[in-house]
C-alpha cells in the first residue's frame, strides 16, 4: 500500500513539475512565481531529508536529499534567470 501511495505522490509532483514548465515557457508570470514555492519547498525538503536520513544512518537516502535539494535549488536560479 505504501509503494501505491509514494508512486502517486511522485506522480502528482510529476505532473506540477510540468504544469510549471509549460508556464514558464509560455513566459507567465504565474508560473515564475509558482516556480519559486516550488523550488523553496523542494530545496527545505531535500536538506531536511538528507539531515533525517544522515540520522538514522540511512546511506541511500542521504542521496536522494541531495539531488532533492539540488533539484530546488536549479529550480530557483531558473525561476530568478527567467525575464519578466
Amino acid at each position: 500500500m505504501l509503494v501505491v501511495f509514494l508512486g502517486l505522490y511522485f506522480f502528482t509532483f510529476a505532473i506540477i513539475y510540468l504544469f510549471v514548465a509549460y508556464l514558464l515557457y509560455k513566459r507567465r508570470q504565474a508560473g515564475r512565481s509558482f516556480a519559486q514555492i516550488l523550488g523553496f519547498v523542494s530545496l527545505v525538503s531535500g536538506i531536511v531529508m538528507y539531515m533525517k536520513y544522515k540520522q538514522y544512518s540511512i546511506e541511500s537516502g542521504t542521496i536522494v536529499g541531495l539531488v532533492e535539494a539540488v533539484k530546488g535549488g536549479l529550480i530557483l536560479l531558473l525561476a530568478s534567470a527567467a525575464k519578466d
